[in-house]
């Protein structure tokens, strides 16, 4: 049996509260103090390199670089950054921010972006592709390495041996296969050009990742999502985030991945306390909301991709998340899941009654406060980028 609770902890540095202050100390330098030592007296600091034209670009990517921008430690000289950014959408996150699974180019619509967001979110499919000149295909979910390949040519000269660049790995890597084609095309171009590549993603597979060099962000709760206001409601302060609820775990979620989330289906007992029920299509999830209010725990299998929107919103709803994805890569640096999730390998879900049933309530209220703090860092887009830089600061600390 392998499953996890709440004694395997996170190391103690694995998440960092927002607004604290991580300086490299000189008793934490290690073999490489040359190149951290403009660390002992200050924030790490970042910057970003812009692109010239009007290069596709989504409404996730668009916000996310507002966010960065708007960021205390961020700085516009490259040459003052510890961490640079390449303002190329290599992620092209297109659900957001709403669940339409269309890419929309932000770029194209400079003018109208707030009406674009407000839009899209009340907006028939069909019609909001039309509107847009959205493709009916997932064409433009790919994004192409070699742009972000050329700028880092392009400055080249103007990186330091200290500095770090950062890829979003495209939410698409994964169609790959283990070696994703993107990825590999970015670990050729450090080697040829001697720079430090980090990586960041929402679907990184553990696996095929070199962790220290990697950091996986959740999903953040969709603005024009049903979930939304609770990522900002006081539950972490609240006395009834740990009161009982009715239900022990519920699945609101398509029959897709058909043999894991059939087998999640298949685990629906009403006198258990356990409501796993197809919701006949993807994104129709009418009622997921209130279900996971009364429920302990919510389950959270992979789908297509190693993430889920899912997970975050069950940490919304104040549930402790049952995550079933063996590639699920810990987020924002931490080394494991496990004081705010269960995990459950794939071909043991059928114990998960057992494993649920078995957690006392003082273990299931730490891990609904641990998963609040988690939630932190993925309420918002502000929250995700908060938190991917936190993690970055770890990965450099570390050296």
């Amino acid at each position: 049996m392998t499953y996890y609770v709440h004694h395997v902890m996170l190391c103690s540095w694995a998440l960092l509260p927002i607004g604290m202050s991580l300086r490299l100390l000189p008793q934490n330098l290690n073999s490489k103090q040359q190149n951290l030592e403009r660390f002992d007296s200050r924030e790490m600091a970042f910057s970003i390199q812009s692109l010239s034209g009007t290069e596709f670009k989504t409404p996730f990517f668009h916000d996310l670089m507002l966010e960065l921008r708007a960021h205390p430690q961020y700085v516009a000289d490259l040459k003052d950054a510890d961490i640079i950014f390449v303002d190329h959408d290599s992620l092209r996150q297109c659900i957001y921010p709403k669940l339409h699974p269309h890419c929309v180019n932000v770029q194209a619509y400079p003018k109208e972006s707030e009406s674009l967001y407000s839009q899209g979110a009340e907006m028939d499919p069909d019609e909001f592709m039309a509107q847009y000149s959205v493709k009916d295909s997932r064409q433009e979910w790919r994004a192409n390495p070699q742009i972000f390949i050329d700028a880092v040519k392009k400055i080249r000269d103007q990186i330091a041996d200290s500095q770090v660049l950062i890829y979003f790995a495209n939410i698409n890597s994964w169609a790959d296969g283990p070696k994703h084609k993107d990825i590999e095309a970015i670990r050729q171009m450090q080697a040829q050009l001697g720079v430090r590549v980090f990586l960041v993603g929402l679907d990184l597979v553990s696996s095929s990742m070199d962790h220290a060099m990697a950091v996986s962000v959740l999903m953040p709760l969709l603005p024009t999502g049903q979930f939304y206001e609770l990522g900002h409601a006081a539950h972490d302060v609240s006395e009834t985030l740990c009161d009982q609820r009715p239900l022990l775990a519920s699945f609101i979620g398509s029959g897709r991945s058909a043999n894991l989330r059939q087998n999640i289906l298949a685990l629906h007992n009403e006198s258990s306390g356990i409501i796993c029920e197809n919701s006949g299509g993807w994104g129709q999830h009418g009622g997921m909301k209130q279900l996971l209010l009364n429920s302990t725990f919510g389950f959270a299998p992979r789908g297509d991709a190693h993430y889920s929107f899912r997970l975050t919103e069950i940490l919304a709803a104040g549930a402790v998340p049952v995550l079933i994805d063996d590639e699920a890569m810990p987020p924002y640096g931490a080394d494991s899941f496990h004081t705010w999730a269960i995990v459950i390998r794939e071909n043991e879900i059928f114990k998960a009654p057992e494993i649920l049933q078995s957690l006392d309530k003082d273990t299931i209220c730490r891990m609904q406060k641990e998963g609040r703090k988690i939630l932190t860092y993925s309420r918002d887009m502000k929250g995700t980028a908060d938190g991917m830089v936190a993690a970055l600061k770890l990965k450099l600390l570390k050296g």
